[in-house]
């Protein structure tokens, strides 16, 4: 389960650069149709950021690594509300990591 989730919130976090590129008009990505502003090329960066930081914390058995990973999951999802459009698909990736973050919530002693 540690290696699925390692891999979802690194790709994840990974696919969120799209967004920072974007918004800083760094490379064209066809499949980003919506326009993205600086600020939110910053927040789709931020929340990037937030998921690669949650994995090297849960790689390294630092549990607070949910609550990183929280915070990563509710700005990365109102981004992608905001580009439904273009990035709903990442709805399922964040709906899985709240899963794994509601695991560690209900099995804490």
């Amino acid at each position: 389960m540690k290696i699925i989730l390692t891999i979802l919130l690194t790709f994840h976090g990974l696919i969120h650069l799209m967004g920072f590129i974007k918004g800083f008009g760094l490379a064209e990505i066809p499949e980003l149709t919506l326009p993205i502003s600086q600020t939110g090329g910053i927040l789709w960066l931020l929340s990037a950021v937030l998921f690669i930081i949650s994995t090297l914390f849960l790689l390294t058995e630092y549990m607070i690594w949910w609550k990183i990973a929280l915070a990563g999951l509710i700005l990365s999802q109102s981004l992608i509300i905001y580009s439904w459009q273009d990035a709903k698909f990442g709805s399922a990736a964040n709906i899985f990591i709240g899963l794994a973050i509601l695991v560690v919530l209900f099995s804490a002693d």
